[in-house]
């Protein structure tokens, strides 16, 4: 049974990114804002054994475990009356007359084109002047509401967003290491400052939506979560869908794959989905992905705390433009995983939309 739950910050917050942030290096972390889908994974397996403890010890063991069948099979912004999700990376906005227009980019045949990609096609600025087309920027950083994302999936058309800095505040820290034989300030430049967050406006607040299975989790009333352990308030909360697009063809060949967290494919950008052709992408940076395991095995079979490897995931937002069974695409891929990595994790939750192909 699929179970949520709805994290509401009670302090400023701070989730790491993979820029290095240590002495001598960098005295500046930026953070990032929603945190991965393993920080909430990891988060629910902490509360677990909060209210676990004589099954503490059997954290990390591959047998014993109690948390090794959890799933998370969502996770998503929530407001107080609306569900929020990352912007299609190949949708571009324009500013005219005080308006925000919306347009999506376009699939060309890539011929005589030089390129790395494997794809046959690539993703141009929609058609018009040159002026126009100067106008148009990168949406990336907006989100759409539940409705918008119903709507990009099933008629290729988003109307509005929102951004997500009218809902999240920065909050700068600024503080200096101390000589711990002193609890003096340490004068070795141990300066540094950190971009909280505070997922929260005069107006409004902004929640962390997690959708899970295979974990019996009773209802704690806070967790921590983020760098310097901060609290949030956790509270049951219900599902929520996202349809499939309804199709009029008996079997259309073209459709997109759009990721709503970040997927860990074995090769880099590109998934490797089965009986799919990947025409082209609308690929963002690359998100490091770390993290610590609770415990894991060394080498003489003791079990210890350990650094997960790093690894780059193709970002939220991304989409690919594919070409296969649409119908068998949204049974297989539809709402689940398709990272190759640590999708128990909530890695690569994807949705399936329609695509008109002209070419």
């Amino acid at each position: 049974m699929c179970e949520a739950v709805l994290l509401e910050a009670l302090d400023t917050l701070f989730f790491r990114d993979g820029k290095p942030f240590s002495i001598g290096e960098e005295s500046w972390a930026e953070g990032m804002f929603p945190p991965l889908p393993s920080v909430l994974y990891g988060a629910l397996r902490t509360a677990y054994f909060a209210t676990h403890l004589s099954d503490f010890h059997k954290a990390g063991d591959p047998d014993n475990d109690p948390t090794l069948s959890l799933q998370i099979n969502h996770v998503y912004l929530k407001s107080q009356v609306n569900s929020f999700f990352p912007m299609p990376l190949d949708c571009l906005k324009e500013e005219r007359k005080h308006k925000t227009y919306y347009h999506l980019l376009e699939p060309q045949l890539a011929n005589g084109i030089v390129s790395g990609t494997r794809t046959p096609f690539m993703l141009t600025v929609p058609g018009g002047n040159g002026h126009e087309r100067a106008k148009m920027e990168s949406a990336e950083g907006m989100l759409l509401d539940r409705m918008q994302i119903l709507s990009y999936l099933d008629h290729e058309t988003v109307v509005r967003a929102c951004n997500l800095n009218d809902y999240v505040c920065t909050e700068p820290k600024v503080g200096i290491g101390r000589d711990p034989s002193t609890a003096t300030a340490s004068d070795t430049g141990k300066l540094y400052r950190v971009n909280m967050r505070r997922p929260a406006t005069m107006t409004s607040s902004l929640f962390l939506a997690v959708e899970f299975t295979g974990l019996d989790l009773e209802e704690p009333r806070l967790l921590k979560i983020g760098g310097e352990g901060k609290s949030v308030s956790c509270s049951r909360h219900h599902s929520i869908t996202i349809p499939s697009p309804q199709s009029r063809d008996e079997d259309p060949q073209f459709f997109k794959l759009y990721l709503a967290t970040p997927a860990i494919f074995d090769h880099g950008w590109y998934p490797n989905l089965e009986n799919i052709e990947i025409l082209t992408g609308a690929v963002g940076r690359p998100v490091p992905v770390g993290g610590f395991a609770m415990r894991s095995k060394d080498k003489d079979g003791r079990f210890k705390p350990f650094p997960k490897p790093l690894r780059y995931a193709a970002p939220a937002g991304s989409v690919y433009y594919c070409r296969g069974n649409m119908r068998d695409a949204i049974e297989k891929y539809h709402g689940r995983s398709v990272s190759d990595q640590r999708a128990y994790e909530g890695f690569g939750i994807a949705y399936i939309g329609k695509l008109t192909m002209n070419n």
